[in-house]
């Protein structure tokens, strides 16, 4: 009888270890997950979001999302002694209708810091492969030095158009942008190509 008890005794005990041990492995998962991935693309998955910095060959991961705002992911890359930053509005994400069962084309400004002055806006255009949950870079686009993206407007074809707040030139950089702009640009799988009015 006592021998019974001692054996359901040390049975309890290791199913409560075993179970400890599978709990502390389900965590050790969540944590290594990409919280940009989850929140953005209900993926979950330890895969990195990683933008290359246009003009330079500086890796940025996309790991943080912003608690102090309500649609900003961003990271921090270094490059030798250049450091800085990348924030992506999310909210500006643009699908491009030329994607596929596995795949979707994608494009979304980001910004780019470092230890100058500017703030450099860019367009960026990916590809989310469903099925091992990676992101790729495709194409990157210069906009401007401390723009204000106001809209991005994909006609469901080829054409991409961005309206944007510039300097003028009688501005100083460190005053709004008041200057309304707007570039067009045509889009594919491959990339960004400035239409060119003539």
């Amino acid at each position: 009888m006592v021998k019974e008890r001692i054996a359901k005794v040390g049975r309890v005990v290791i199913l409560i270890v075993v179970v400890a041990i599978v709990q502390s492995c389900k965590n050790e998962d969540t944590s290594s997950q990409s919280d940009v991935l989850l929140k953005l693309f209900s993926l979950k998955t330890s895969n990195d979001w990683v933008i290359t910095i246009p003009e330079t060959n500086a890796k940025c991961k996309i790991s943080e999302v912003d608690t102090d705002s309500l649609h900003v992911v961003k990271g921090v890359y270094v490059d030798g002694e250049e450091r800085g930053e990348v924030v992506i509005d999310y909210l500006k994400i643009t699908t491009l209708n030329q994607s596929s069962k596995n795949e979707q084309y994608f494009m979304i400004p980001f910004k780019v810091s470092n230890q100058g002055s500017g703030i450099f806006n860019y367009i960026g255009m990916f590809v989310l492969n469903y099925e091992d949950k990676t992101i790729k870079q495709i194409d990157s686009y210069f906009l401007g030095d401390r723009i204000i993206i106001d809209s991005l407007e994909y006609n469901g074809n080829a054409t991409l158009q961005i309206q944007f707040k510039a300097h003028s030139e009688q501005q100083s950089f460190s005053e709004t942008p008041v200057e309304h702009e707007e570039l067009e640009v045509n889009v594919s799988k491959k990339g960004f190509e400035e239409v060119k009015n003539e």
